[in-house]
């Protein structure tokens, strides 16, 4: 089973972070989808990820959408500050490798 994110300390994310199967499985699942999409005429896609954590989902769904060759609108929603300020550097991170 996988692991339950409120069965989790606060304190502790990585214990639920790195859960690296159920990462992968959604990796897959999003990458399907978007295929799908595409396979349907989809020029895009918008996809929320709702209490993001650290970011582990949302590095997957870019994957994802990399791989699937499917620009992805992409809208992170997370209410804990320290959280918040680790996806900012993720996200400056990410703008400086694409350019």
């Amino acid at each position: 089973y996988p692991l339950c994110a409120l069965a989790v300390s606060d304190e502790r994310p990585e214990i639920f972070e790195n859960d690296r199967p159920k990462y992968l499985a959604y990796e897959e699942a999003i990458y399907k989808r978007l295929v799908d999409l595409k396979n349907e005429g989809a020029t895009r896609a918008v996809l929320m990820v709702v209490g993001a954590g650290r970011g582990p989902l949302v590095d997957r769904a870019i994957k994802a959408s990399a791989s699937a060759k499917v620009p992805l609108k992409l809208y992170v929603i997370e209410k804990n500050p320290n959280a918040v300020v680790t996806l900012g550097r993720s996200s400056e991170t990410a703008k400086a490798h694409r350019g």
